[in-house]
């Protein structure tokens, strides 16, 4: 429910909006809230192709694959 806004009283004493992690009002402009409901987060959604733009993206997840910040930002973006 971190996702949903609480536009009344009775929506912020049931919950809505509490964990929400507003991006812009940390320092580095990130957030690293989960959203992905629990079944869903660990699932791949894309795989760039070798074509076009898609061909530089993947470039760069292979060149960055290690990178932490990388997999907690796209977690969804896996390279071939």
């Amino acid at each position: 429910m971190q996702i949903r806004n609480a536009p009344t009283g009775l929506m912020k004493e049931l919950g809505y909006g509490n964990g929400y992690e507003y991006a812009h009002d940390t320092e580095e402009k990130l957030t690293y809230m989960q959203c992905m409901p629990e079944g869903l987060k660990d699932r791949t959604y894309y795989h760039p192709t070798r074509e076009g733009e898609e061909k530089k993206l993947q470039k760069g997840l292979k060149r960055s694959s290690g990178s932490a910040i990388i997999r907690k930002i796209f977690p969804f973006i896996k390279s071939r």
